[in-house]
């Protein structure tokens, strides 16, 4: 969770003892899980991990032209109005643990993501039954 750019899962121990291997199969066992492209960026994180251990490192030549990749990408179209509601009626804290947002926006307002219960890729609905603002904590 942490080479993906998130929290840690309140309650799960940290597997130190994953291996690169298996990180690009959890990786992409998260994004299925999800419905997302899988993007690599827990595999590549893991990778310069790796890397940065080496007592010794040479300068690497890097990519004059680096490989471009293609991607089909597919997104709903929401309403803003059920997102600024959850939000408003949240008032900064979690609809899940109700914790506080640990930071603000560049705006100065609370950070609380809005997610789906039911995924709109799974035939949920861009509702405010079908939406609460969150932290991520669960």
């Amino acid at each position: 969770m942490s080479l993906m750019g998130r929290k840690w899962v309140t309650g799960l121990k940290p597997a130190n003892n994953v291996g690169t291997n298996h990180i690009e199969l959890i990786e992409r066992l998260i994004s299925k899980a999800e419905s997302t492209d899988y993007n690599g960026l827990a595999t590549f994180e893991a990778q310069v991990s790796e890397l940065k251990k080496k007592e010794t490192l040479a300068k690497p030549l890097g990519e004059g032209k680096p490989q471009i990749v293609t991607t089909q990408v597919t997104k709903y179209q929401r309403d803003p109005r059920v997102k600024a509601w959850i939000l408003k009626e949240a008032n900064g804290y979690c609809e899940s643990c109700d914790n506080e947002a640990p930071f603000l926006t560049s705006g100065g307002e609370p950070f609380l993501e809005v997610h789906h219960l039911k995924h709109l890729a799974d035939g949920g609905s861009d509702t405010v039954s079908n939406t609460v603002a969150w932290l991520c904590c669960v």
